[in-house]
């Protein structure tokens, strides 16, 4: 039987994508993945999940803007992120997977379906050239390989965001309203299991409304097909916001007030998309050769007084749909840290309108390169070569990067050291962001707080309000904080309150309970005495 040179040539893409993919996935694994605090606390939660307590986590007050009460207990509800990414861990850790190597399958596995919706999208909107461009910069787009090799929840987010904008063009291309109809129901539902996967692309809907409203002309379809749309999009939504509202007492996690500018948070925005992909890979400069294209493509263009090929990429026909979610979602973001306390913007909170914005620059430059390149030959060839150089760098980075050693790197440490060597399960831990040991000694409960604004300031009587009530429930409890004496005292007061403060420079006189148990070198331990003990 004779192959004929497409499917040939579709067989080499899928054969050398899978085989960059796999070698990928095993460096996240070995060599270059990461675990930040919220991953830790990811798989904390699944793992809560997985032995049926529920969507909850350890550390209480981990990510939690007003900390503790009295009556909190442990596991606390998990309400301040999306939970559906913590579902999807749960779920491999059930089938046999470790719950850690699951948090970091997840995030590889869906680089794949990126890959594959980013080109399906493409080429509907703009041609097989513009796809096939497309899908070569992004397997050197570096926002997109950071979260695909991170414990993060942005891989799940990106998937169900590229399938609802491929399902909503798709429904506006249906003849029966069945299809339209059904295509606008999964595109509706996938716009809900971005909201379940991060909060902060619940614009997304509106975008969808506005598309379908915009795009269906007959009445009948219309309302069918938003109606469809917005019950999709609710079915995940409301189960979410009921889990917070029974669990927690809200529908959305309290976030305490921003400390930054909307001008600070518009020049944070602009970076991140334009000018802060550094990373270790080596594409130092990706950022700046994005803008040189844009540059270079507008210029050609005008040049030959082409310049309405601007429009019809931006903003005609359908394309305007990518457009308006990389200008809304921007603004959204830009907003939303103007008005409430959470991360600095950069590339990976602007990742979901960076990766549309990649499509449209390979848009734009096939616009550009139009009159000489009309073949989809020469862009074939600049696909293989980007999978050939992307597999050889991941080869490479295997081949130069040591196997990640965390016993060694825990050693280091005199705060780890002495957590595994002088507490158990049985006590419970105080301090600074302790996920990580939770994460690292699998500890089924501690207690944290973060900076201000992260979280308020910790004080004697709210900590003591808890460990009194939960006096018969441990054996010890600890206070272990991290060593900040060479920070000066006002910083440390306005970052952790006059409480903390105090206790991490040793004055305990006005804290009866509190203890020095000792002095480490990256940290400093204190016992807290129970109530009936004092």
């Amino acid at each position: 039987m004779r192959i004929s040179k497409k499917f040939a040539f579709l067989l080499v893409i899928i054969a050398g994508i899978a085989f960059y993919l796999a070698v990928f996935s095993f460096n996240s694994h070995t060599r270059n993945g990461q675990f930040s605090p919220d991953s830790m606390n990811y798989v904390d939660v699944a793992k809560n999940i997985a032995t049926g307590k529920g969507i909850a986590q350890s550390t209480l007050g981990f990510n939690q803007a007003y900390l503790f009460d009295g009556n909190s207990k442990i596991p606390a509800p998990f309400t301040s992120q999306a939970p559906l990414y913590p579902l999807l861990i749960a779920q491999l850790g059930r089938i046999g997977f470790s719950f850690k190597d699951a948090a970091l399958l997840i995030p590889a596995a869906a680089y794949g379906a990126i890959l594959l919706l980013a080109f399906l999208l493409s080429r509907n909107l703009y041609g097989k050239r513009t796809a096939l461009l497309s899908l070569a910069f992004l397997l050197f787009y570096y926002p997109l390989t950071l979260i695909s090799r991170s414990a993060w929840s942005e891989s799940v987010a990106a998937v169900f965001l590229l399938l609802s904008f491929y399902l909503l063009v798709r429904s506006c291309q249906f003849a029966g309203i069945r299809a339209i109809v059904t295509s606008a129901l999964f595109s509706g539902l996938s716009a809900g299991l971005v909201f379940s996967t991060r909060y902060a692309l619940f614009p997304l809907i509106f975008i969808g409304i506005l598309f379908l409203a915009r795009e269906l002309r007959d009445s009948r379809l219309r309302l069918a097909a938003l109606f469809s749309y917005i019950t999709g999009a609710l079915l995940p939504i409301v189960l979410v916001l009921v889990h917070n509202l029974f669990s927690a007492g809200y529908l959305m996690p309290p976030i305490l007030p921003s400390n930054r500018s909307w001008p600070e948070n518009a020049v944070d925005a602009i970076a991140a998309t334009f000018g802060n992909y550094y990373g270790k890979e080596g594409w130092e400069i990706q950022a700046e050769i994005a803008v040189a294209l844009i540059a270079v493509s507008v210029i050609v263009l005008t040049v030959q007084r082409r310049t309405r090929e601007l429009a019809i990429v931006f903003v005609r026909q359908r394309h305007y749909l990518l457009t308006l979610w990389f200008l809304v979602f921007s603004v959204f973001m830009v907003y939303q840290r103007t008005v409430q306390h959470f991360d600095r913007l950069e590339t990976r909170l602007l990742f979901p309108a960076g990766i549309v914005l990649i499509l449209l620059i390979a848009a734009l430059l096939v616009k550009a390169v139009d009159p000489w390149v009309k073949s989809s030959a020469v862009f074939q060839v600049i696909l293989v070569l980007a999978i050939l150089v992307a597999s050889v760098q991941q080869v490479q980075i295997t081949k130069d990067e040591p196997v990640m050693n965390v016993s060694a790197q825990l050693a280091k440490s005199d705060r780890f050291n002495w957590v595994a060597d002088h507490t158990t399960n049985s006590d419970l831990i105080v301090g600074d962001d302790t996920i990580d040991i939770t994460f690292f000694y699998g500890r089924t409960a501690s207690v944290s707080f973060s900076d201000y604004p992260f979280t308020v300031h910790l004080t004697y009587e709210n900590l003591k309000g808890f460990t009194d009530n939960n006096c018969n429930s441990y054996q010890h409890i600890y206070i272990v904080l991290r060593n900040y004496h060479s920070w000066p005292l006002d910083r440390q007061l306005y970052l952790f309150g006059q409480f903390i403060t105090d206790v991490r420079e040793s004055r305990l006189d006005a804290y009866p309970g509190i203890v020095l148990v000792i002095h480490l070198r990256d940290s400093d331990v204190f016992e807290v005495a129970c109530k009936a003990e004092i």
